[in-house]
């Protein structure tokens, strides 16, 4: 599951960020801010890897719920996919290189 949204993340990140360093520093950042909140707060629900983490306590507690887990990692990663693609075809509509000539 956390593939699920780990790697639309990831290519979001990617088509952004023009540099490699700095997109992995944002990388790190979202992680790291993942594992600092509490995850009963509302920010931590409206992180990406908030559904890891809940599937990760549902398999050492086996107190949470699920299906919140399940809807916002689908969410999520159906989501971040889209914007990527959408990004990635608007990118691919410009033409930068054609010259328009005068008649």
């Amino acid at each position: 599951m956390s593939a699920v949204i780990s790697v639309p993340l990831g290519l979001l990140v990617g088509i952004l960020v023009p540099r490699d360093f700095e997109g992995m520093l944002i990388l790190i950042m979202i992680v790291g801010l993942q594992m600092i909140v509490d995850p009963d707060r509302t920010l931590a629900q409206g992180l990406p890897l908030w559904s890891t983490r809940e599937f990760l306590t549902y398999g050492i507690e086996g107190s949470t719920d699920l299906t919140t887990a399940w809807i916002h990692a689908g969410a999520y990663g159906l989501g971040l996919t889209a914007l990527s693609f959408a990004i990635t075809l608007v990118r691919l509509r410009q033409h930068h290189h054609l010259i328009h000539l005068p008649r």
